[in-house]
């Protein structure tokens, strides 16, 4: 376990994930790949023809914010990939991170807003081979030396994302099983 794929794209969540990502490619000894999605052109039109359409295009924010964080990653400790994507932030994610051992997203799911966060885990959890690790927004650090909690339902999908997660598991200081 050594790929670590990081969503990276400025909206509320991205500090949380960027900290939670080096934490963990750090602790891994591992290289950290960073996946910048723009999403497609949004046009939005009434389709009654009353007032303008109204374009969001954000590019412009994205390419300022590449910027911003490719000098803070020249500061880290860290091996680290750029890939510059366009598209569907799950599909983007999901091609990116066929060769990933960890994919670092979000945990908050509120409707609306670009991403859509709750879309995006849903997919990657249920179409990604790899570990995804799901952090609050107010998360400022990842250790990998707490307590670890696995959700346990005796299922195929758990037993494969238990195997896949060991080497991140023998990283904690204890392991709790938790089954409903």
């Amino acid at each position: 376990m050594q790929n670590v794929l990081l969503l990276v794209h400025d909206d509320l969540g991205q500090e949380a994930r960027f900290q939670a990502a080096l934490d963990l490619t750090r602790a891994l000894t591992g290289h950290l790949y960073c996946v910048d999605v723009t999403p497609f052109m949004l046009v939005s039109d009434s389709g009654w023809g009353f007032g303008p359409s109204v374009v969001i295009d954000e590019s412009d924010r994205e390419a300022t914010n590449k910027a911003r964080m490719q000098q803070r990653l020249s500061n880290e400790a860290v091996s680290w990939t750029w890939l510059d994507v366009e598209g569907d932030y799950a599909e983007c994610l999901l091609q990116a991170g066929k060769t990933a051992d960890v994919i670092v997203l979000n945990r908050k799911f509120d409707k609306g807003g670009r991403p859509d966060m709750l879309a995006t885990a849903s997919k990657v959890l249920t179409h990604s081979e790899a570990v995804v690790m799901a952090v609050d927004e107010n998360c400022h650090a990842f250790d990998v030396g707490a307590l670890a909690l696995i959700a346990w339902d005796g299922s195929e999908q758990a037993l494969h994302a238990l195997q896949r997660a060991v080497p991140l598991l023998a990283l904690a200081a204890g392991v709790k099983i938790f089954q409903v």
